[in-house]
């Protein structure tokens, strides 16, 4: 095999695509499942409070998905998850870590 000429790196391009589908598959299976109640800390809302807004914001992130997201069989609910989030962050609900 012959040296590369000074300042060539060879496969470069293809590391970089391989580490950027390597993340994107870490985040796609982060977001496998949709978001639901018992992923956010209540705080100080009553338990019937955050039922009522984990309810309301489904239905948001359910009605989001239809419109912009790959409809009801989404695998990866990431449209879903977005709005859901967006819509209980808004309600003053921190998400619990992972």
């Amino acid at each position: 095999m012959r040296p590369d000429p000074p300042g060539v790196k060879r496969n470069s391009g293809r590391r970089r695509m391989h580490a950027a589908i390597a993340a994107i598959a870490v985040a796609g299976c982060a977001s496998m499942a949709a978001h639901t109640a018992a992923d956010y800390d209540r705080g100080n809302a009553p338990a019937e409070k955050l039922a009522k807004d984990a309810d309301s914001c489904a239905k948001q992130a359910e009605a989001h998905t239809k419109e912009y997201g790959m409809g009801p069989y989404d695998p990866t609910h990431g449209s879903y998850n977005f709005m859901y989030d967006s819509c209980m962050q808004a309600g003053g609900y921190e998400r619990k870590k992972p």
